[in-house]
């Protein structure tokens, strides 16, 4: 999310609404580069920015305000701006929700529900690490059947595995991963400190007026998951 997005917001003519999704927010997301990439995280220096940006210029809704003006033809302000979070990063309970109780926006977070509580890191936070990390110069996939040249160019080969783990559920997903760590010589690693949140973060969102809600289990790509992946 960027200031593209607010942008579109500005420009639409009510009735209408612009869901902003955001993911990680750190003091320094350089720091945990290796785990989260910079796709997926914002500084709070950027984030408090965009916050208060949307106070000035716009009207912050909840999603439940544009579930009911899709269902129920609910009015909308003008400029009406949501803004949600998926996976459930601690960082969302730690940094993110001080800074909207300042300011006052609403938000919804998505929390990956198997992560919740845990020490580990998302599937795809240990692929990243493990690419980033890896000593080798050749990646011979045995689950993509294909050899990659890391030296030149393994960013390809990054996003080959991420595609192939988001296809996969629960022990099938997990074992992949572990199976990428292994080929590129990682060891399977925690993080320096916790990265998700536990029930007691979520449910305190929640106290402070926050819709939270299941971002799936395991966070697969449910596009590209078999019909019965929830029997394996």
């Amino acid at each position: 999310m960027g200031a593209g997005s607010l942008r579109l917001a500005a420009a639409l003519k009510a009735p209408a609404a612009v869901i902003l999704g955001y993911h990680s927010v750190r003091a320094s997301p350089e720091e945990e580069a290796v785990w989260i990439g910079p796709g997926i995280t914002h500084s709070t220096k950027i984030f408090a920015r965009h916050m208060e940006l949307i106070c000035r210029r716009f009207h912050p809704v909840s999603l439940d305000d544009i579930l009911m003006f899709v269902k129920a033809g609910s009015k909308l302000p003008p400029r009406a701006v949501a803004v949600t979070f998926d996976d459930g990063f601690v960082d969302n309970f730690e940094m993110v929700a001080p800074l909207l109780a300042r300011v006052g926006v609403p938000a919804a977070f998505y929390l990956t529900v198997g992560m919740i509580g845990t020490s580990d890191a998302p599937w795809y936070a240990r692929i990243r690490h493990a690419f980033l990390t890896t000593p080798c110069k050749i990646w011979h996939s045995s689950g993509l059947n294909q050899l990659w040249d890391l030296s030149s160019w393994r960013d390809g080969a990054l996003e080959s595995a991420y595609a192939s783990c988001a296809s996969l559920t629960g022990g099938a997903q997990q074992r992949a991963v572990s199976l990428i760590e292994q080929e590129l010589a990682v060891e399977t690693l925690l993080p320096q400190r916790r990265t998700m949140m536990n029930w007691s973060e979520a449910k305190s969102l929640r106290k402070a007026g926050h819709i939270v809600g299941s971002h799936s289990l395991t966070h697969p790509n449910l596009a590209h998951v078999a019909d019965d992946a929830t029997l394996r």
